[in-house]
């Protein structure tokens, strides 16, 4: 049996290949393997790491990267109910929360916040880390 993340390089290996399209924008596995690296890099540590964003490509780097960390992804749909969230934070006990710039997130989910840039061909995840206002 192998952990998640030594699963990951034999699929990344295809260099040029198409690795994910999403709402006709597309990551190669190189730049998918680049992208999800930077993420993988900065929630090293993190045990649960909650994935705050609507269903897109960088919804796709982050979970790729939380899941080459080691870590756990808690994706969370913006578009679920308080009650929701709160149950869903209250099981889960993410550490931090990756959103996507100029997310509004709900008082439920204050803990440190890792901002993801636009996926694609000249871009990583990136951004700051900051503490989310309660």
């Amino acid at each position: 049996m192998h952990a998640v993340p030594a699963l990951f390089p034999p699929l990344l290996a295809p260099s040029g290949a198409e690795a994910v399209r999403v709402a006709g924008r597309r990551l190669t596995y190189r730049e998918l393997r680049e992208a999800a690296g930077a993420v993988a890099a900065r929630v090293e540590g993190q045990g649960r790491v909650a994935v705050w964003a609507e269903p897109e490509l960088e919804t796709v780097v982050a979970a790729v990267g939380v899941l080459l960390a080691g870590s756990t992804a808690v994706p969370i749909n913006p578009r679920v109910g308080l009650r929701e969230l709160e149950h869903v934070v209250a099981a889960s006990a993410p550490e931090c929360v990756l959103t996507a710039p100029g997310a509004e997130l709900p008082a439920p989910l204050a803990v440190p916040e890792l901002v993801l840039a636009q996926a694609g061909p000249a871009a990583a995840p990136g951004g700051k880390r900051r503490h989310v206002r309660p």
